[in-house]
């Protein structure tokens, strides 16, 4: 399935681990980093929103959760080029 946006392939994710260890709930900092994300024109704009929310919330890269999300962004770039 080609996804027309980051926010429609995320109806299809269990996003609920993610946004306790990457967003810790707060749904405000969710939706921008969302809309940042489906802003992006690439891959690595995408990555820069979600490093950017990860240095400002402290928040370990390497956390499963993150690595999980960084996937998730990663599968909905790659669709474009398979």
């Amino acid at each position: 399935m080609v996804y027309s946006s980051f926010k429609e392939m995320l109806k299809d994710q269990d996003m609920t681990s993610i946004i306790e260890a990457v967003f810790d709930y707060d749904m405000e900092d969710y939706q921008s980093v969302i809309d940042g994300i489906n802003q992006s024109s690439n891959i690595d704009e995408a990555f820069k929103v979600t490093e950017k929310h990860l240095i400002e919330n402290h928040i370990d890269p390497s956390l499963k959760d993150v690595q999980e999300f960084k996937k998730i962004i990663s599968n909905y770039f790659s669709q474009a080029t398979t």
